[in-house]
Formats: C-alpha cells, sequence, structure tokens
C-alpha cells in the first residue's frame, strides 16, 4: 500500500521510522500544510502541499496518515474538502 504521511514533525517522523521497519507500507512521501515546510525535500522526499496530494491522486493510488499534533482539525477539514484522497487518522 502505497503511503502518504501528513505532518512532516516528530509525530511523522515517528511514524515514518515504523513504517518503515514494519516493511509492509510502501512510503511515498510526505506532505504538511505549513506553507514553510511544503517543497523542501526530505532525504529523497519532497514535502507536498494539499493541492499536490489532488495532482498526484490523478496519477497514482495511495492513502494518507495523518500524523499532525492537531490531527482532529486536518481531519475535519479534509473531510468535508476532499473526498477523493483516503484519509487515516
Amino acid at each position: 500500500m502505497k503511503i502518504i504521511i501528513f505532518g512532516y514533525g516528530m509525530g511523522g517522523v515517528r511514524l515514518y521510522r515504523s513504517l518503515v521497519d514494519s516493511g509492509q507500507y510502501e512510503i511515498i512521501g510526505f506532505a504538511d500544510n505549513s506553507p514553510y515546510k511544503q517543497n523542501n525535500t526530505v532525504g529523497k522526499y519532497k514535502i507536498l502541499s494539499l493541492s499536490d496530494l489532488l495532482s498526484l491522486k490523478s496519477v497514482t493510488d495511495f492513502s494518507v496518515i495523518i500524523a499532525a499534533n492537531k490531527w482532529f482539525v486536518i481531519g475535519k477539514n479534509w473531510r468535508s474538502m476532499v473526498f477523493a484522497l483516503k484519509v487515516y487518522i
């Protein structure tokens, strides 16, 4: 299963390590709602924006796992805006 981790902070990094260690998921990137983090790269991954995720969704299937401190706010906003993405909180 292809995964994008939403939230590039301590929680996102911990989740990344956990998912990589499990060997069950293919991490394809990070996303964040902070304009200061977007478009930066972390290793081989570019930190994407919400609009980047929507564009990427048109060419590949993936799920998003939210690993952010304010996950409940992000999840609520996403559910009302973006029904095409599979979002796990």
